[in-house]
């Protein structure tokens, strides 16, 4: 299909029913082929076509009609031959190399600050903006009397990879920032907060920062199950503004936190905070699909999640092509694509709703090696495709440390950066504090540390700044499931993890009490 000017459909009442004509029909669509409709059979032409098709122009081939229909038929395909040639090369934009910003992602979310950069998903956004009016006004009208508490909470659910956070991020943080619902542009909003170990320290933080107190006492105050709720109504002057508390990566809740009292709290505050009656606080969760039980041990939360959960479906045909071409024609950026590029890349990740983040890590790395403004087919494919690219990228990086025992240590590390779960599709990346990275042989430190930068560097992990704590991940889960080396590291250790992990929890319990 890609090699073909058109395609020509045999147009019958079987064909329409026919899954192989459909998914030929997907392909010319996915390498904008015009597709032109011969009429072979049946009384009704709204019977022999998809109804996309049911106003196209076509040529009839039944019957009596038959004879002229040839004609027609050599007269279009002359016509293809002779006058349909496509460019490979295209013509440069003009804009100077040096000055192009590159659009895409690679393993990343997007944030607030890459709203401008985020294509695809405007109908989703709008939808969770819908659910969230609906929600405000049933808080807002419902009788003084209602029984039923409000439930101003929104879980977005989907696969790893399936854009969850990004869609939050990206697309509706700016829209409500930019008054996508009335009074919008006024509330405030807390930075992402990711559980991780200590959610409850990591919610003080977020607080801390936003009314200027100290971390301790924030955290202090939180032992008050319906503390969020208060502070909500104090940081927006209880003038009918709203504060928006948006936790990403919910299910670390689960996979992450030791303690599970302190889970059992933050969980508390979440829940109390969303169903006080005229409250000014509205939670929103990323919840991971796989972990969609793990809510519903907890009968609050489960019955808020039941009603007020949306879910993150694989992105349409032309949704995943706003994603490839519409950062391209940005004006800081303006490349252009190799004739068929987009067909295949399109063709890779079709219906795979995890697939997302793999694709904009091909395209970062199709744009870092692009010819001039020409992102090429040549470069595609000696990246591996998209389901190949990530995995070849950490294979090169990996083989390209200075020495085995480089190596040898990189397993280690990523071992320690993993929660294996109970079985493979219950594994998750773990955030570690840097000072995890110093081994008690400070040699062995040095060069641990050195492989980690050099895995950092390839942005294969990342590291942040918590208050004044260093952490360091996996840049995303599609890391662990396309990289076989990883795969086989974690399947070959999986007991070995548990144990350290037992390990780690007992040592942190130990200090813990020497503390106290």
């Amino acid at each position: 299909m890609r090699n073909s000017y058109a395609a020509l459909l045999i147009a019958s009442p079987d064909s329409r029913a026919s899954n192989y004509v459909a998914a030929e029909m997907a392909l010319s669509e996915m390498y904008k082929r015009p597709i032109f409709p011969l009429w072979i059979h049946g009384a009704d032409w709204i019977d022999s076509v998809a109804l996309d098709f049911v106003r196209t122009q076509h040529i009839d081939l039944r019957g009596d009609a038959y004879a002229n229909g040839i004609i027609e038929v050599g007269d279009l395909l002359r016509a293809l031959q002779e006058g349909t040639v496509v460019s490979v090369v295209k013509p440069h934009t003009g804009l100077d190399d040096s000055l192009r910003r590159n659009p895409y992602k690679g393993l990343r979310a997007f944030s607030g600050d890459d709203a401008g950069d985020f294509f695809g998903r405007g109908t989703l956004v709008r939808s969770l903006a819908d659910d969230l009016a609906a929600t405000l006004a049933e808080d807002l009208f419902a009788p003084a009397t209602e029984v039923k508490p409000p439930q101003r909470l929104l879980a977005v659910v989907g696969p790893s990879g399936s854009g969850k956070s990004s869609v939050v991020m990206a697309g509706l943080y700016p829209y409500l920032k930019n008054g996508g619902l009335p009074g919008s542009a006024h509330w405030r909003y807390l930075p992402p907060i990711v559980p991780g170990r200590h959610p409850l320290t990591n919610l003080a933080i977020a607080l801390a920062n936003a009314t200027h107190d100290s971390v301790e006492q924030v955290l202090d105050d939180l032992s008050n199950p319906r503390r969020l709720h208060r502070m909500a109504g104090m940081m927006t002057g209880g003038t009918g503004n709203k504060l928006v508390v948006f936790i990403d990566q919910f299910e670390e809740v689960f996979t992450q936190v030791e303690d599970e009292d302190e889970a059992r709290q933050f969980i508390e505050l979440l829940v109390n905070a969303a169903t006080e009656p005229r409250g000014s606080a509205i939670i929103l969760l990323t919840l991971r699909a796989d972990f969609y039980d793990c809510p519903m041990n907890d009968p609050a939360l489960g019955k808020l999640l039941e009603g007020h959960s949306r879910s993150v479906l694989p992105m349409t045909l032309q949704d995943l092509r706003d994603v490839i071409e519409k950062p391209a024609a940005l004006p800081d950026v303006r490349v252009q694509f190799e004739d068929g590029l987009i067909g295949d890349l399109l063709y890779e990740v079709r219906s795979q709703a995890g697939a997302l983040p793999l694709l904009q890590f091909t395209l970062a790395q199709l744009f870092d090696k692009r010819t001039n403004d020409l992102l090429t087919l040549k470069a595609y494919r000696e990246l591996g495709g998209v389901h190949g690219a990530l995995s070849k990228h950490a294979e090169a990086v990996y083989e390209g440390l200075p020495s085995d025992q480089h190596r040898l240590l990189a397993r280690a590390l990523f071992l320690r950066l993993i929660e294996p779960g109970m079985t493979e599709q219950d594994t998750t990346r773990r955030r570690a504090a840097l000072d995890e990275l110093n081994l008690a042989d400070s040699a062995q430190s040095q060069v641990l540390n050195q492989t980690a930068n050099v895995f950092v560097n390839a942005r294969l992990l990342v590291t942040d700044q918590i208050e004044d704590i260093e952490t360091i991940e996996v840049s995303h889960e599609a890391l662990i499931r396309e990289w076989g080396r990883l795969s086989r590291w974690l399947r070959d250790a999986r007991e070995d993890v548990r144990v350290q992990k037992k390990i780690n929890a007992d040592v942190s319990d130990w200090a813990r009490q020497k503390q106290s």
